[in-house]
This record gives C-alpha cells, sequence and structure tokens, in this order.
C-alpha cells in the first residue's frame, strides 16, 4: 500500500503578529498523521517521481524512492504515476493513454522537481522516463537523478541534471530549500 502525502497551511493572529503554521501530513489507510512545524517563508516542494514500474525491482526502487520523499521535510507533494493509472478506464485503450499522457504531463508542469531514478534494461534507458525528463528540462526543472544500478549513463541526461546521487536514501537529506547542484563524476556513454 502506498501513501498520500500532502500539506495543510493555517494563517492565524496572536497580538497583530501573523504566524503561519505548514502542516505535512501523509495519510495511511484513511488515518491522516502531521508532522508540524512553524517557519516563516518556509518553501516546500512537489516532487515528480520519474521511474519505470514494470517489474518488481522497479516497484520496489520506486517504493523506496516515494519513502525516502516522504520523510524529506521540505516535500510537500509527491507525484507517482503508478497511483494514476485510471483503473476505471481500459487499460491500454485510446482513452486510457490519453487520460494516463495529459494526466502526467499536467503533473510534471505543476512539479517544482522531478526525481529520476536512472535504470538501464538491456543497455536502455525506459522510453518513458527520458521523454519526462526531456519534458522537465525543457520547462526548466531542476532534475535529481539518482543512479544504483551498474550502468553508464548518457550525455543527455547527464548534462540536463541539477545533481546526482548515488542512493535513494541520499534524498532524505537532500536541500530541497538551497538545490545544491551535486554533478555526475563518471564514464558517458
Amino acid at each position: 500500500m502506498g501513501f498520500i502525502q500532502g500539506i495543510d497551511i493555517h494563517n492565524f493572529k496572536i497580538n497583530d503578529n501573523i504566524f503561519v503554521i505548514h502542516g505535512i501530513f501523509k495519510v495511511y489507510k484513511g488515518e491522516r498523521r502531521y508532522r508540524w512545524y512553524e517557519k516563516k517563508n518556509t518553501r516546500v516542494v512537489r516532487v515528480f517521481i520519474a521511474g519505470p514500474f514494470f517489474n518488481d525491482e522497479q516497484i520496489n526502487r520506486i517504493k523506496r524512492l516515494e519513502n525516502a520523499l516522504g520523510n524529506n521535510p521540505f516535500v510537500a507533494d509527491i507525484f507517482s504515476a503508478r497511483f494514476y493509472q485510471h483503473e476505471h478506464l481500459t487499460f491500454g485503450s485510446t482513452e486510457w493513454r490519453t487520460v494516463v499522457f495529459h494526466n502526467d504531463l499536467k503533473y510534471l508542469r505543476r512539479a517544482d522537481v522531478v526525481v529520476a531514478i536512472h535504470d538501464f534494461v538491456n543497455g536502455c534507458v525506459d522510453s518513458g522516463t527520458a521523454f519526462e525528463l526531456g519534458y522537465a528540462y525543457a520547462f526548466q526543472k531542476p532534475i535529481i537523478l539518482i543512479k544504483e544500478k551498474e550502468s553508464i549513463p548518457n550525455l543527455m541526461l547527464i548534462e540536463s541534471l541539477h545533481a546526482y546521487l548515488a542512493n535513494i536514501e541520499d534524498i532524505v537529506t537532500y536541500d530541497f530549500i538551497n538545490m545544491p547542484r551535486i554533478p555526475y563524476k563518471g564514464p558517458l556513454v
């Protein structure tokens, strides 16, 4: 089971001072759990997860990434396409393809940052992930690439990224406020 995550923002006034409280929440099995923090001008980001989820290994990596992002205090919203497959429509139908495609694009445009899993299968990066990264780059979205598997990335992917991480768990402590650049230093294709 996955989780739904969001943000509640409450403004209130005490002695002519306005306070903003951000409540990061997750909903697990219908129960809303909050992590509160009080900070003026606290910026929280919306993340689009790009990566394949066609087999158990890929799904497990996506789940690990969802959980890691959920533990980063500056991530307010996570879009993971595996939760938006529109099961009320027939898989593969023209209507399903159109809805899934446009829904992904909507959330890509809405995102503040794209976090992608670099996952080669038979020497090729997932074509859907490559498309999402190109689209994000065209819209000047920062791209964080996570490459845990042994493979040599393509020049176009590496030059488009803002930060490179070798482990999914590193995203828990990534500073989404200052967005430090972390270049990839390794061989290219």
